[in-house]
């Protein structure tokens, strides 16, 4: 799950990942497991947050 990271997320593969989707794709829904997998690891602080 999110966290087990360094603390900081590489954003760099985010914007990869963004830009290989479709041009006409206006939205791409992720998980935050999706989200920690991509960035290498999300901190649980910007995972849970009130409310939900």
């Amino acid at each position: 799950m999110p966290g087990e990271s360094n603390g900081r997320a590489d954003w760099t593969r985010l914007r990869e990942f963004l830009a290989a989707r479709p041009k006409n794709e206006d939205a791409v829904g992720l998980s935050w497991v999706e989200l920690s997998q991509i960035v290498g690891g999300v901190p649980d602080s910007a995972v849970r947050h009130y409310p939900q």
